[in-house]
């Protein structure tokens, strides 16, 4: 949802969903690690929901005020399984399995100059988030 083109006052808001299904089947084979030679079944499942909205404030012709946030969670599911090719030491077989789940908020905040029609200037400041979970490379240790 957003504002209307002509209002005095821009806003947004919006919900937002992310589905990611990582599935790795794979033989290593190597000469250098043996013990880590066998078949590797990796499932890993993914969901993002996040809630959003901003609002740009208009002080003056030249001058406008912006400001956001995002509020999301994040969700995975984590299923894999080694099975050895037989090297003497290797572990026979090892199954790794779990869940994850992290709530997090970024936002922004802005000011932009206007000069001109054809120039504006705009400080901006805003912090980031990068979630965890499980990788998509895994040596079941």
């Amino acid at each position: 949802m957003n504002s209307r083109e002509d209002a005095s006052i821009d806003w947004v808001a919006g919900l937002s969903y992310f589905r990611s299904d990582f599935y790795q089947d794979r033989t290593q084979t190597s000469t250098i690690t043996l013990t880590l030679n066998g078949t590797y079944d990796t499932d890993i499942d993914g969901e993002t929901f996040a809630i959003f909205g901003g609002v740009s404030i208009p002080v003056t012709y030249r001058l406008t005020f912006s400001a956001g946030l995002r509020a999301a969670r994040d969700e995975q599911r984590f299923d894999s399984t080694f099975v050895s090719n037989g090297f003497p030491g290797s572990v026979p077989e090892y199954t790794q399995r779990g869940e994850w789940e992290d709530d997090y908020i970024t936002g922004r905040a802005l000011v932009d100059w206007r000069w001109n029609e054809n120039w504006n200037s705009y400080a901006s400041i805003a912090n980031g988030y990068a979630s965890g979970g499980y990788e998509c490379y895994t040596v079941n240790a």
